[in-house]
């Protein structure tokens, strides 16, 4: 008898431990709610330690109390699926706009279910019979009969975790390297409660013990394991909308190790690396396989401009603040200056031509000596030269003779006089 009683201790402290774990990771989660997962990995948390709870309730509680804590745990089991849906969606970065929307619609059932299990007595369409028993210290299922539509919730709630499943796999494949092992182990952790669960429901697992908070023992300390060791909640790529991938600027956000944790199309097209295979890799790395001046940006030095791939781009660095003191990161911009530069380029090469062609022009400024006789002009030798040849020599202008009409009466008295009557 000694023995089984030593296993019922050992299988409740190892589900109060999982309850505090689940329940530090609920905090967790919420304290890091700003970053791209946090509310979806703080929610599949607190509900699984929710559902913990409400095991270690029903087993200490009296076979008459354990139908209550039944119910309660029903409803952390309706909507533990809709919260893995809703992790995944988030860590995949495949979560609509409307995610108020499609939460609603993933816990429509879920609620509608609980709707139905509270209101069941007498029609038996979820449960039709329930019987507890006490062995020893704890209280269980005996025998349990289910209603018609007891398979198709469980379909749907296998639905949702297989669909999650393969939402990140999927992501998996595509990602780096670097990211690739989270991936793995939270498609673990998720397929662990569905174990435990198909167990119990073909009656592999004793009645006596839940092995349900084993699995959820084992969910956490995967996705535990991924945050410590490959710290998810900083690797997991951000959720962008279109604007982020259609404008022309570069940009590229790394984590505190500098790591590369989002860029956006335009960065991916100038270092030459596909966005998925991008995330998780560092970025000095990534600079450095691009060549040309993004070396500089590599060995991190400052630089006002960079020209990559014949475009010439302002340098911004931005400090990302975790909201703690501690720099989470930095967001590297890029702002495409290539039309910019093009300009200044044409209006230095229009100011030089500009400048040659002045040099074309000479003026006369300054005092000129000229003879009140005949006109002529001292030069800067001292010669006397008639102004015709000075005018020429230095303004450039060709002069043409004439003679004007005081200068033709004076001189040509006859002449001027017979025109005048001809006129």
């Amino acid at each position: 008898m000694k023995p089984q009683v030593d296993l019922q201790v050992l299988y409740l402290l190892a589900t109060i431990v999982t309850l505090f774990v689940l329940a530090a990771m609920a905090g967790f989660g919420l304290h890091a709610r700003r970053q791209a997962v946090g509310r979806g990995f703080a929610a599949l948390a607190a509900l699984s330690a929710g559902w913990t709870a409400t095991v270690a309730l029903q087993a200490l509680s009296s076979p008459a109390s354990a139908a209550l804590w039944l119910n309660v745990k029903y409803a952390f089991i309706s909507f533990t699926p809709v919260a893995v849906v809703w992790f995944a969606l988030e860590f995949t970065g495949w979560m609509p706009k409307r995610r108020g929307w499609v939460l609603a619609a993933l816990s429509a059932l879920p609620a509608l279910r609980l709707a139905i299990l509270w209101t069941d007595e007498g029609r038996g369409w979820l449960l039709r019979e329930v019987v507890f028993e006490r062995t020893g210290n704890l209280t269980y299922v005996a025998q349990i009969a289910y209603g018609p539509l007891h398979p198709y919730v469980i379909g749907y709630n296998y639905l949702m975790i297989v669909a999650s499943v393969v939402m990140v796999l999927m992501w998996a494949a595509r990602t780096g390297p670097l990211a690739r092992p989270q991936g793995i182990a939270v498609a673990a952790a998720s397929v662990a409660p569905v174990v435990a669960n198909a167990t119990s429901l073909l009656g592999i697992a004793p009645r006596s013990m839940d092995p349900m908070p084993l699995a959820l023992a084992s969910t956490g300390l995967l996705i535990g394991w991924a945050v410590l060791r490959h710290r998810m909640l900083d690797l997991t790529p951000v959720a962008r909308d279109v604007l982020l991938d259609a404008i022309e600027d570069g940009m590229l956000a790394t984590d505190a190790h500098g790591r590369v944790i989002d860029l956006n199309r335009t960065m991916s097209a100038l270092l030459g690396v596909p966005v998925a295979d991008a995330l998780g890799r560092p970025a000095a790395a990534l600079f450095a396989a691009a060549g040309g001046e993004a070396g500089i940006l590599a060995a991190g030095q400052s630089a006002p401009f960079v020209t990559l791939q014949a475009r010439h781009f302002a340098v911004r660095t931005v400090p990302l603040d975790a909201g703690h003191g501690a720099p989470a990161g930095s967001l590297l911009l890029l702002h495409d200056m290539t039309a910019r530069v093009r300009m200044e380029d044409e209006r230095e090469l229009l100011i030089t031509e500009l400048r040659h062609a002045l040099t074309q022009v000479r003026t006369l400024s300054g005092l000129l000596p000229v003879c009140a006789s005949c006109k002529h002009i001292r030069d800067g030798h001292g010669a006397w030269r008639p102004v015709d040849e000075y005018l020429r020599d230095h303004s450039g202008a060709t002069v043409s003779h004439g003679m004007c009409p005081d200068c033709t009466v004076r001189l040509y008295p006859a002449a001027y006089r017979e025109r005048q009557r001809a006129d």
